[in-house]
């Protein structure tokens, strides 16, 4: 996963690395063969295994799935793999009321959970966390059902030989994606995702921040690792173009005083006054939120680009501006952008993404307009689109659960 924040490597590094780790969960005693047919008339035996459905990125993009499949193709197992931290959490108990399997498997072992996913009959298993914190990619690795999938918390290849392909979709799954992956790719014709807006978000603001501070301010909440030096580089040509404007960061790493200065003379080595750069500490998330207010224009990181963070900018009225490649997670940004029909908002030139973001910091009336329309906006797009997402896994759990293997 850290490898994923490095602009160097290569698809080939990348893929082969994946095949390495991959290749450490491999249990030749996991079976193979002798699993049951799908039987014709009754609903598919779909499981999702995840130890993140709560108040997480995982919670907010299986919610409009969770609750949109249809019964009468697949019945719904959820895997839980949480250890009991989450008590209380009103995502997991939304979740729960609409899940009608239900599985607490917190404190299993791969095998273990494994035997139980063989019990229940699974036709497809499908893991959410990959090679993130708490992945169980093990589980795959002993063979739990006769057909296995990475999808949604995941942006890069398991290279674990037991999961027979990667969920994705338009924009990050287009064009020579496969390079970067060992599994097959599953394109859904449409995003991979849909999102569940957090119901604690406020209101987006009612100016844009420019015409209450006077001053332009750019700004990122995205997490200190994707700063990369590519990013701090490109940024401050950016904040050198426009000496009138400044850069909010917003982090709990930045609550620590050392780190908070240490950004600073990373930005200055570049020719950034350390004034300029704001380094502030996470807040309450429905405050964080509401902190949008404060940026007129929100900067993606390269190679590692947004997805909660620039999906939680867009509904807060922020404009968001990305510098795609061809690595599948620098697209996430693009693939929403994509999807609203803003793809002016990204680019593929270092040159070409100066010109679009000081274009649009200047257009203080697109700006307005997106704070007044991103809600209705997005609401209409397919990225808030549970009902067809849940559509389309279901045909392509049948495809592959009903072809020869």
């Amino acid at each position: 996963m850290a490898q994923q924040y490095n602009p160097r490597h290569t698809a080939h590094a990348l893929r082969d690395s994946a095949r390495h780790w991959g290749a450490l969960w491999t249990t030749p005693q996991a079976p193979t063969t002798g699993f049951a047919p799908a039987v014709p008339g009754r609903p598919l035996r779909v499981g999702y295994l995840s130890g993140d459905f709560r108040q997480h990125p995982i919670g907010w993009l299986i919610a409009p799935v969770l609750g949109a499949h249809d019964p009468q193709v697949v019945e719904v197992h959820v895997l839980d793999t949480d250890t009991g931290r989450q008590q209380g959490d009103p995502l997991k108990a939304e979740l729960r009321a609409v899940a009608p399997h239900w599985h607490e498997l917190g404190g299993l072992d791969d095998a273990a959970l494994a035997a139980r996913a063989r019990a229940l009959g699974l036709d497809v298993l499908v893991e959410l966390a990959g090679h993130t914190d708490g992945g169980r990619l093990g589980v795959l690795a002993h063979r739990a059902a006769p057909v296995q999938l990475s999808w949604l918390g995941y942006f890069a290849s398991t290279g674990v030989a037991q999961v027979d392909g990667v969920v994705t979709g338009s924009v990050i799954g287009d064009g020579h994606a496969a390079a970067w992956y060992t599994e097959p790719l599953l394109h859904l014709g449409r995003p991979h995702i849909a999102w569940r807006p957090p119901a604690h978000a406020p209101a987006p603001a009612g100016t844009v921040a420019s015409e209450r501070t006077g001053r332009l301010t750019f700004g990122s909440f995205n997490t200190a690792a994707k700063l990369s030096d590519a990013t701090l580089a490109l940024w401050s040509q950016l904040l050198q173009a426009r000496p009138d404007s400044r850069l909010l960061l917003r982090r709990a790493c930045f609550g620590d005083p050392a780190f908070a200065e240490h950004t600073r003379r990373r930005f200055a080595s570049f020719g950034v006054a350390a004034e300029r750069i704001v380094a502030a500490p996470a807040l309450p998330h429905d405050q964080m939120l509401a902190a949008y207010g404060e940026i007129d224009v929100a900067l993606d990181p390269t190679p590692f680009s947004g997805l909660i963070t620039s999906l939680e900018a867009l509904w807060m009225g922020v404009p968001v501006t990305t510098l795609t490649s061809l690595r599948p997670v620098a697209r996430q940004t693009e693939m929403l952008l994509h999807a609203l029909g803003r793809d002016e908002w990204g680019a593929t030139t270092p040159q070409a993404w100066l010109h679009r973001t000081l274009q649009l910091a200047d257009d203080t009336a697109a700006r307005r307009t997106w704070l007044q329309t991103c809600r209705a906006e997005m609401r209409a797009s397919p990225l808030l689109d549970g009902a067809d997402l849940a559509r389309r896994l279901e045909a392509l759990y049948l495809q592959l659960r009903t072809e020869p293997r």
